[in-house]
């Protein structure tokens, strides 16, 4: 089957972490023995990451760049205004799959602004592009034969927030590659916890995470990651004298395996998260989670099963979490094995992806 993804954004050289978890699944696609190509709204531009080639262009021209590759059906990531425009013109059957804010009021939007006045502009602007937004999804969702919501709670936030039911649609996770994420937790390594995330939003709650580590007795943390956050992250830890090193560049995701052997535990400290690939990641190598109940995160990591769950925002219960798992490594190391069963049973490859190309099979038809 030839499969063309529809995205905002795509990993490059310069961008790594550019809706990564779009092209997590492309490789997948590919090493089921399906051609994949990627097209993205935008400037010209071609490139090539990780053996899948993507293509960049205006709205208007995308579809004569998807016609020529001749695909069999389209797999729309990330409906925005641009990539809906660009989908209602392609005239290629099409799965849609809403991964998050694109279908949120996500009013921290405008906290992204680098200055004060930035901030300021952006949440003048907020709410109407929100409401466009909510308005476009809505439609775009209802007039897809397909549809695909990475999380139960997903669809029923979705549904909430845009006052509308789709009983068309269907819950599937983002897939985790656990041949890649193979298990090999080592309880020496306990006190030592890592975090993978893009550093471009408060949404993941780094700076929880970072106030949480200083209060354990004695619990360090690496933040995996970068972006435009970093620098004031990296204050916050300076100034908490926080156990907390960066890494200080992007990692590879062929490298994140061998980087979680390094560890015993994983912060998710997300204030919105619809599923939490990363996590997932992690739990497959058999590291423990304590994460936040927000989002998605309650039907990947059961309490006690797998990590602790703590209230939302909360780094206080983040900390006392921490330093409960490491005062009992027998538990540890239950939750470790939990944590690898929780992912094989609900979000490892060999379960989503053989119901990703049913879907994209049929709607080919």
């Amino acid at each position: 089957m030839r499969i063309a993804i529809l995205s905002p954004g795509y990993p490059s050289p310069s961008d790594p972490y550019n809706w990564a978890f779009v092209h997590a699944r492309a490789k997948l696609y590919r090493k089921y023995g399906h051609e994949v190509t990627a097209v993205v709204p935008g400037d010209a531009g071609v490139w090539s990451f990780e053996g899948i080639e993507v293509r960049q262009g205006p709205v208007d021209e995308l579809p004569g760049v998807v016609i020529a590759r001749r695909p069999h059906v389209l797999a729309v990531h990330g409906p925005y205004r641009r990539v809906i425009a660009a989908a209602y013109r392609i005239p290629v059957p099409r799965v849609v799959w809403i991964h998050g804010h694109e279908a949120l009021w996500e009013w921290g939007a405008f906290l992204r602004g680098m200055t004060p006045w930035a901030r300021l502009a952006l949440a003048v602007k907020t709410p109407a592009r929100l409401f466009a937004q909510m308005i476009r999804v809505r439609r775009f969702i209802r007039a897809s034969q397909s549809v695909v919501f990475v999380s139960t709670w997903m669809k029923r936030a979705a549904e909430q927030q845009t006052m509308t039911r789709y009983p068309h649609a269907v819950v599937i996770p983002n897939p985790v590659d656990v041949d890649l994420f193979r298990y090999a937790w080592d309880s020496t390594r306990l006190q030592h916890g890592i975090t993978a995330r893009s550093l471009n939003s408060r949404k993941y709650g780094v700076d929880l995470a970072i106030r949480a580590i200083s209060r354990t007795h004695n619990a360090d943390l690496l933040v995996a990651g970068t972006g435009a956050l970093e620098g004031s992250l990296r204050a916050l830890a300076g100034s908490l004298r926080s156990r907390v090193t960066f890494s200080g560049g992007f990692v590879a995701h062929d490298a994140m395996p061998g980087l979680y052997r390094q560890f015993g535990f994983f912060v998710a400290a997300s204030r919105v998260e619809a599923q939490g690939v990363a996590m997932c990641e992690a739990m497959a190598t058999g590291l423990p989670v304590v994460a936040t109940r927000v989002g998605g995160i309650p039907e990947f990591v059961r309490d006690r099963g797998g990590g602790t769950l703590v209230p939302p925002g909360d780094w206080k219960a983040l900390a006392a979490a921490i330093d409960a798992l490491l005062a009992d490594p027998g538990s540890a190391t239950e939750q470790s094995r939990a944590a690898r069963q929780s992912v094989l049973e609900t979000c490892s490859a060999a379960v989503v992806i053989p119901k990703e190309l049913d879907i994209l099979a049929e709607a080919a038809r």
